[in-house]
């Protein structure tokens, strides 16, 4: 975060949005948040940045902070809910979007507002405001930033064209970013250029041989070719590496469950489901076990409990397929 510019902003903005006591006052707490953010005190800077903000709401920077620093927290479990991360995540979008309409010339509020859409899966908002942020960017690592973050938008949209156009652009201005790698890697995954998907890959692992992302997307690009057993290696492989990863066991207990192997296709997708339970694709591999060895009920619930979480939007209709195939025809409703 650039304090300095964030300062520059509130002393310009306070000039316009309150009397001089009353901005100075709020100043005040801002500045005790900048340094306790610069100390790791991040309930403490949250907890200033509030009371900016209580004390003058027309200051866009007060919120652009608070909402950063909660953004760049979720492992924070005192200024993030773990429990309901929609809570915390529409707090934010709130933050960024009074951000947006106090500072509308300001790179960092849409690019922040975007991030916040994305997560939750908002992909068209999401990709309107990495828009404004490529728009907005003056520098080479934000326009890169904003195109990558566009194009993985449109990707999850089914945009194809449009994704790949924005970020081989990205990768025009930096050939060896390895967000832009990993992010064209994946697409040319999904659209089956596995040889395309690799080169990209390998221009990542030349450089930084243990990179997580790069590594998980050479285990999909087995997974997705149908070569089970060699995704189960590299998954292995990277999880000895990395540590627990709810992606990682998911696709591994996928692969398992291909194999025919379901108690520990069962234990993988269990824990992934720990790590993060807002894994519809994870869900939906487990009910598909569930069925296999006649637990009908936690099939459905997980089934259920799948389309909550957007599978349809995200997947295909493969959930309300097997709905159907399996539980509303038997009149099943989740426990």
């Amino acid at each position: 975060m650039n304090f300095s510019l964030l300062l520059g902003l509130i002393l310009l903005c306070s000039t316009c949005f309150a009397p001089a006591a009353s901005s100075q006052s709020a100043l005040d707490q801002y500045e005790k948040g900048l340094l306790a953010e610069r100390e790791g005190l991040v309930a403490e800077a949250v907890r200033f940045y509030t009371k900016a903000i209580n004390m003058e709401s027309g200051n866009g920077a007060f919120f652009l902070s608070r909402a950063n620093l909660i953004i760049n927290n979720q492992n924070d479990p005192v200024v993030f809910n773990q429990k309901d991360k929609l809570k915390s995540y529409l707090a934010c979008l709130e933050d960024y979007s009074k951000a947006v309409d106090l500072l509308p010339e300001t790179y960092e509020c849409y690019f922040g507002r975007a991030k916040v859409n994305y997560l939750l899966g908002n992909y068209d908002s999401a990709q309107s405001d990495y828009g404004q942020a490529v728009k907005l960017s003056y520098y080479y690592e934000d326009k890169i930033q904003a195109l990558v973050g566009r194009g993985a938008s449109q990707y999850r949209q089914g945009e194809i064209e449009g994704a790949l156009r924005d970020l081989e652009r990205a990768e025009d201005y930096d050939s060896t970013n390895v967000h832009v790698l990993n992010e064209l890697a994946l697409i040319y995954i999904q659209i089956d250029e596995t040889e395309i998907a690799l080169q990209a890959l390998n221009k990542v692992l030349v450089r930084y041989p243990n990179d997580p992302t790069a590594n998980a997307n050479i285990g999909y690009a087995a997974l997705k070719s149908g070569r089970y057993q060699k995704a189960m290696e590299i998954y292995n492989r990277y999880l000895k590496q990395n540590g627990p990863d709810a992606v990682a066991y998911s696709n591994l207990g996928f692969c398992k469950l291909k194999l025919g192997r379901l108690t520990g296709a069962l234990q993988d997708l269990n824990k992934a489901l720990e790590l993060d339970p807002n894994k519809p694709f994870a869900l939906k591999n487990r009910a598909m076990i569930h069925f296999a060895l006649g637990n009908k009920a936690s099939g459905c619930n997980d089934l259920h409990e799948a389309r909550e979480q957007g599978y349809t939007a995200k997947y295909d209709n493969e959930v309300i397929l097997l709905l159907g195939e399996h539980c509303y025809m038997v009149n099943q409703s989740p426990q």
